[in-house]
């Protein structure tokens, strides 16, 4: 992932943006084995599996679910100031 928020947007070369988590689904691969992508899921009641919930449901090797969900938080107020929209412009 890039340093900021502002190189990342100027890669995409955006014009909208839509922010959702990652999902492991049943059947896919991370699901199966969550160990073999540095995934750890937190349950596995599918009905809070879903790519806009307000809190994370997994872990990953070097962040926790807080510190996902404080992640998630920063880069979606940073999208909601629409301050991205200086950024990959001609």
């Amino acid at each position: 992932f890039p340093e900021t928020y502002e190189a990342f947007m100027c890669q995409i070369k955006h014009d909208r943006w839509n922010l959702g988590r990652f999902v492991p689904f049943p059947g896919c691969a991370v699901w199966v084995s969550p160990a073999e992508y540095g995934v750890r899921l937190l349950h596995k009641d599918f009905d809070h599996y879903w790519m806009y919930r307000e809190h994370s449901t997994l872990e990953i090797e070097g962040a926790d679910a807080r510190e996902l969900d404080r992640r998630h938080e920063e880069l979606l107020t940073y999208l909601q100031s629409e301050e991205w929209k200086r950024y990959g412009r001609a």
